[in-house]
């Protein structure tokens, strides 16, 4: 099968780069959420070229990394190679990770990955299974409240950024008019807040903590709007069924 990712692999490593530095809040805040990975088997679904496989390997995590896109997982390989760190990569869709045993995890990641995947309910039954019994899911996703289809930036009459929301409940695929960023080139899968929360209840988990980093330094400096809202949507659950 060939991913959307494959066509961009090159690009999608340069600007990630970018966008990680920007984006660099949000990032901390997901390692904090996961915590003391030290010792555990964990899986990194929608891992791409590595970048978060890596950092939460450096944290003591036994990593494998799993991605439908076998170029960005080549570049993942090649960061490996540089730079050992025993993680483990894979190419299998998220929605039903059929190379991956039951309940073989301790753990599962999931960073700015689900917003590419179509059938939600599928991934979140997959990430359940492979899962021990107690096992815990962190999952970064665009906010669904904010970063809706084709919403757009605007400014109050006083100068401050404000944000309109035009497609809130047109879930499913779209793509941005913007063919030079990256969801103009490979699209996304849009969800309401409701869907991504029912759809890991019925999965067999329960919530245990929300965040929603705010936004400093250079971030705000590229975009103003990331200061007054949230850009990012942090969830840690935990597998009781």
């Amino acid at each position: 099968m060939t991913a959307r990712y494959d066509a961009i692999a090159d690009w999608y490593t340069s600007w990630v780069q970018d966008a990680a530095a920007a984006a660099n809040g949000a990032l901390v805040a997901f390692l904090e959420l996961i915590g003391d990975v030290r010792g555990q088997q964990v899986c990194d679904v929608g891992c791409g070229q590595g970048r978060v496989t890596r950092l939460v390997a450096e944290r003591g995590a036994h990593m494998h990394g799993v991605d439908l896109s076998a170029a960005m997982l080549a570049v993942a390989r090649q960061h490996e190679a540089a730079t050992p760190l025993a993680i483990q990569y894979t190419c299998d869709d998220a929605r039903f990770l059929t190379s991956m045993a039951d309940q073989m995890f301790d753990g599962v990641v999931s960073f700015m990955a689900i917003s590419d995947m179509p059938d939600l309910t599928f991934v979140c039954r997959a990430m359940a299974r492979v899962l021990r019994p107690a096992g815990w899911c962190a999952v970064a996703v665009t906010h669904p409240c904010f970063e809706a289809p084709h919403a757009v930036w605007s400014q109050t009459a006083e100068g401050k950024p404000r944000r309109e929301i035009v497609g809130y409940f047109d879930e499913g695929y779209w793509e941005s008019q913007n063919s030079q960023g990256l969801r103009g080139q490979v699209g996304a899968y849009h969800y309401t807040l409701a869907t991504y929360f029912n759809s890991f209840l019925a999965a067999g988990f329960r919530l245990e903590h929300v965040a929603e980093p705010r936004y400093t330094g250079a971030a705000v400096e590229k975009m103003p709007g990331y200061g007054v809202m949230p850009s990012v949507l942090l969830l840690r659950w935990k597998r009781v069924v």
